[in-house]
């Protein structure tokens, strides 16, 4: 158990806090050592033509959830109507355990990969 954490259940223990008080406090380590941990992940795409790589690109999942703000809105229109809620998918990639490969494409050579790392 952390020192803070210590530290905190001794301020409920002599009652100079109250339950209410200690969990709002524990709440806020717990969040705390969750945003430290988090691992900064990034999305690859890596694009090859006639078997030789064209691109292979690295974005950070938050530049890239900063991004969606310039991507003119009747795109994110289009995407609606297809279900796609690119934010959400952002969103979840950043905090959910997905990692590895999202998709892979190989049309006679020409290739198209996606990857979260």
């Amino acid at each position: 158990m952390s020192e803070e954490r210590v530290r905190v259940l001794k301020l409920l223990e002599s009652g100079e806090i109250d339950v209410d008080e200690a969990i709002g406090l524990l709440n806020a380590l717990d969040s705390r050592a969750e945003e430290r941990g988090k691992k900064n992940k990034v999305i690859r795409i890596i694009v090859a033509e006639d078997g030789e790589e064209k691109v292979n690109i690295r974005v950070p999942i938050r530049l890239a959830k900063l991004l969606t703000r310039f991507i003119p809105k009747s795109v994110l229109e289009d995407l609606g109507e297809e279900d796609i809620d690119l934010k959400e998918l952002l969103e979840s990639l950043e905090w959910e355990s997905v990692e590895g490969e999202l998709l892979n494409v190989n049309d006679d050579g020409d290739i198209v990969i996606i990857r979260v790392e």
